[in-house]
């Protein structure tokens, strides 16, 4: 027989979890600011996903929360497949889906069945592991756990991530090409600057992770061509 799900309580189950600190320093700071979803960022995200699902409204409600571990999600949809009995019961982990690390969403929005996991990028390249990692892990999740969800997932970024289609998780609505949404990126006088580890190669400066000392650079954004100075 299929699971029963809880459904209306989706994003009650991921506020259980959401234990960042950073995200209830920001809530705190922000307070009635931090409640709601701008509504052109609302109005922008429905752009995207309506490429998908015409009828998609964002409601000025959804809930939003970031750097939400991957953990985190799947016991979220484990409590609402199974209810308040999966708690405290070892289940197995093999394959290992729960990996006990940081590894997180940048920005998760829900409301009502619907999830949209948001990775965001300003300065860096999509190319880099940290980004494969992530997908690749995201592959790895069973599709039995978004059962009954419509779970979207979408990139942030000054211009297109130019992902490739197959490195998507199966279980996702917005199947093809990775659905991409504008990073407005705040504006600055001056370039943005990085700081990294280097040490003297052949009578030049070059990053490296072991040198002794550090120097300070531009940050290349993702408009820009990375070259071997990037660190994302």
């Amino acid at each position: 027989m299929p699971r029963v799900r809880h459904m209306s309580s989706l994003v009650e189950t991921l506020k259980r979890f959401n234990r960042k600190e950073r995200n209830w320093l920001i809530r705190d700071v922000l307070g009635d600011g931090a409640k709601t979803l701008s509504s052109d960022f609302r109005g922008r995200l429905a752009g995207v996903l309506q490429k998908h699902d015409p009828a998609i409204d964002i409601p000025a409600d959804a809930w939003w929360t970031t750097d939400y571990h991957i953990d985190w999600l799947i016991g979220c949809l484990t409590i609402l497949a199974e209810g308040e009995s999966a708690i405290s019961v070892a289940k197995t982990n093999k394959p290992p889906i729960v990996k006990g690390s940081q590894q997180d969403i940048d920005l998760l929005i829900s409301w009502e069945t619907t999830l949209v996991l948001i990775e965001a990028k300003g300065v860096g390249s999509w190319k880099g592991s940290g980004t494969t990692s992530k997908l690749s892990r995201l592959c790895t999740l069973p599709d039995t756990l978004f059962s009954g969800l419509t779970p979207y997932l979408l990139f942030m970024s000054p211009e297109d991530s130019n992902l490739s289609a197959e490195k998507m998780p199966k279980w996702i609505r917005n199947p093809g090409k990775p659905g991409h949404l504008e990073l407005r990126l705040p504006p600055t006088h001056k370039p943005l600057l990085r700081v990294e580890r280097c040490s003297l190669s052949k009578g030049k400066w070059r990053p490296d992770a072991q040198g002794t000392e550090w120097r300070i650079e531009p940050a290349a954004e993702l408009s820009q061509k990375p070259t071997q100075h990037i660190v994302p």
